[in-house]
């Protein structure tokens, strides 16, 4: 028609979006307790705490997801998602987000760090993991194929080092901790027990992480 008649000169046409538009002020989505990889994994105050996105959850306490920020209010908040957290010998809590560290005494913020500032390179952008291992009384953090070990507030002088040289067949883990003197990984929707007596990883037995962390339906794995 419009190649008879020309085009009309006071309208115009668009094409429908394909997607509604977003809204800054929804809230993001809640991860879905049961299906869900974890950012990271820690005891608090001898409490399970799993960290997803903004959220987080307390399987020993309650069963549905609460906003990190709830706890936590000193965070930035436009964070998207926390790499790492870690409760020192102290009780100190520290939140790793890209290179920053925010340190907390429970819920009471205290100060800001930096992964330089405990001894990591600056052109390491983040952190995987971070767990205390009580084999060695000390703390071990992960990144990317390196990893350090850590007594006290800064990592040991001879670090980074290989992590395939000590933790066979670990790789792309998404976070670790020990739990009862048991050290676990996490890849995905999944975890790996690590051997401590042959320091390997049996990347053939994984469980999944919902059915022993998050109290969801199904046969716990270990006891």
């Amino acid at each position: 028609i419009q190649h008879i008649y020309g085009a009309p000169r006071t309208r115009t046409y668009q094409n429908f979006p394909t997607d509604p538009p977003s809204s800054e002020n929804e809230p993001p989505e809640i991860p879905e307790k049961c299906d869900t990889s974890y950012d990271a994994i820690v005891r608090i105050r001898g409490e399970l705490f799993i960290f997803k996105g903004r959220y987080l959850f307390r399987p020993d306490s309650r069963s549905d997801a609460i906003e990190i920020r709830k706890m936590w209010s000193a965070l930035p908040e436009d964070f998207t998602h926390v790499d790492a957290v870690h409760e020192d010998e102290n009780g100190k809590i520290s939140f790793f987000i890209g290179q920053d560290i925010f340190v907390f005494n429970l819920l009471t913020f205290e100060y800001k760090s930096s992964l330089s500032e405990i001894g990591i390179d600056h052109h390491f952008n983040k952190i995987d993991a971070i767990f205390k291992w009580s084999r060695y009384d000390a703390t071990y953090i992960f990144s990317g194929d390196q990893y350090w070990k850590m007594r006290g507030d800064v990592v040991d002088r001879h670090y980074p080092k290989d992590i395939h040289r000590v933790w066979r067949d670990v790789y792309d883990v998404d976070t670790a901790f020990e739990d009862n003197e048991k050290l676990y990984f996490f890849m995905g929707k999944f975890f790996f027990e690590f051997n401590t007596k042959t320091m390997r990883l049996n990347r053939m037995d994984r469980k999944p992480s919902a059915t022993q962390f998050m109290n969801c339906p199904g046969e716990k794995l270990l006891t």
